[in-house]
This record gives structure tokens, sequence and C-alpha cells, in this order.
């Protein structure tokens, strides 16, 4: 066991005062790589390796660069990734060696997987999963990892103290693929397995990268960006929060315009208004922002569904 779930080693973590506020929500959806567990660094690690490998010309200030991209551009596709790598070190790759460097890296995915055997959980976020376990709300982790991977990090890292029975039932992985279709199918799932109605507009998800907040937005979540991964520096968090803050505004207006759904935040003293500029995207920056920006964000659900016409199931 990494560390004890049901333990709050976090004085500033009071968790029971959102129990009230479990009810405005159908169901969590927490992402994997990232939020439950602090994995994040080893992918970018690998990446940049083999880019340096095929980029011969690096300059040692080109690689520094080229790292900090990496940690601002975390769950990006990765053809972004080395399209900013080409425009960091100005060396244009051909075609074959784009497809030498996905080859590379899918193979070093493998055997990194068999060699990592440590891992640790992200602890607050593993805490908040396992508070919302106990009180007994539909909870799951949707990924877009493969399956088996998704399964060794969930073991190595103690999460399956939370996570219990048939990953089946659980745990949702994409397989690479645009999470939106996964938060789906762990919708229907969930509503199996709780015998009850999973209303997609009070589905609330937990995600690191901006690629993933709008894929999550697209299945009807209310989503909840973070930056607790430890490979997030505090020089590039703020780049990070405001790449967060612009890609759930965007996907945001993009919904409302076909879907005419509005999300709320909770403004001051209790007032709640519609998200319609960056900074009101509520972002959890330190562990201080857990209860608070979980709070606001399931005090703002009933609004966000009467409006739309909708009944709370």
């Amino acid at each position: 066991m990494n560390f004890p779930f049901n333990d709050n080693p976090w004085h500033s973590l009071n968790l029971q005062s959102l129990k009230p506020l479990l009810k405005n929500a159908s169901g969590f959806a927490f992402d994997l790589d990232g939020t439950l567990a602090d994995n994040e660094g080893q992918a970018l690690d690998l990446i940049r390796d083999i880019i340096s490998k095929h980029i011969v010309s690096l300059t040692e200030g080109e690689f520094e660069g080229l790292k900090s991209c990496y940690r601002h551009m975390a769950g990006h596709k990765l053809d972004d990734i080395i399209e900013t790598a080409e425009i960091e070190s100005e060396v244009l790759l051909t075609e074959d060696t784009r497809k030498a460097i996905k080859k590379d890296i899918a193979a070093r995915r493998i055997s990194i997987l068999k060699e990592t055997t440590q891992c640790d959980p992200i602890r607050p976020l593993a805490a908040l999963a396992h508070f919302i376990k106990q009180e007994g709300v539909p909870i799951c982790i949707v990924t877009a990892s493969e399956q088996h991977r998704a399964e060794h990090f969930v073991r190595i890292t103690g999460l399956d103290e939370i996570f219990t029975g048939n990953p089946k039932d659980w745990l949702f992985a994409s397989n690479l693929k645009p999470k939106t279709d996964a938060h789906k199918v762990a919708q229907q799932r969930m509503s199996e397995i709780y015998d009850r109605r999973i209303d997609p507009l009070r589905w609330v998800g937990f995600e690191d990268s901006p690629s993933a907040v709008a894929q999550a937005i697209k299945a009807g979540a209310v989503v909840i960006p973070h930056t607790l991964c430890t490979h997030i520096s505090e020089e590039h968090q703020p780049r990070r929060v405001m790449a967060l803050q612009a890609a759930k505004l965007q996907e945001l207006h993009t919904y409302t315009k076909k879907t005419k759904i509005t999300e709320f935040i909770q403004a001051g003293q209790g007032i709640l208004r519609p998200i319609q500029q960056p900074k009101d995207v509520l972002v959890i920056r330190s562990v201080d922002d857990i209860v608070p920006v979980v709070s606001a964000t399931l005090n703002a659900i009933p609004l966000r569904v009467r409006l739309n016409g909708l009944t709370p199931a």
C-alpha cells in the first residue's frame, strides 16, 4: 500500500464538507495518467529521449526548450509534440523520420511498462476518489491509455485498494483514441452497476490536459481541470493553467452553440454565473484548491440542469 487512502494527511483537505453536495453529481470520472497516477513524467522523458536521438543537431539550449514544451503539452497528440520539436530545433523532419520516431516510442512504451514496478499515486486526488467511493457515489477511471497499461499503473500505485473487483466495472480505456466515447461507455456501465440513471449533465470529470478536457466536455461532463501532477514545474504551471482554461472555454462555447448547455461557477457571496471568459474557469492548482473548486462545481450543477429543462435523476 503506497499510503493510507482512508487517512487524511492534509489538514486543509476537509473532504467531509463535500458530503452534502455529492448528491448533485450523477457520477465521477477520474483520468489516470497525471491525475490519479503520477506517471506523466515517464512518458515525457521517453518521447524526449527518442526525438532527441533522431534530431541530432539539437543544442543544449534547444534541448531545454524541448523539455519545457513537453511539460506544457502533455496530453496533446504525438504529431503535435513532434511538430513542436521541429520548431524548437529548427529541423524539418522527413516523413520517414516521423514514422521512425513513432515506431521507437511504441516499442519503448512496452519495455518501459515492464520495467516500471513503482509509481506514486497523486495522493490528494486519490484521497478524494476514496472519499467519493466511500459515500457510495458512482466513480470510475476514464483513460486514453491501453487497458493493460492502465491496469498495471492502478496496481503499482495502490489504487486497486480504491477500485476493486472486475476492472470492466470501473476502468474505461479508450486505447489512445479520443476519450469522448469512453466517457459515454462509462456512464452506461455506471447506470447498470448502480441501477440508477446517470445524467451526463451531472457527470463530473477530473483531467490534467487541454485535449482531455475538451473531449470530456463533448461527452456532456462538467470538467474540473488540475495541475497537481509533479512533472509540471512551478515555472510552467501558469502556462498550463492558461492552456486548460482556454481549452475548456473554447469547447464550452462550441458545446453551448450545439446544445444550449451552459456551465456555471460560484462567484462571490454564493452567486452563480456562467463561464464566459478564461479566468472564470476554475482550476485546481494546489491541494488547498481541491475542496473549494469541487464545492463550487457541485454547487453549480443543479442550476446547469434546471436551465436546460432537465430534472435531476
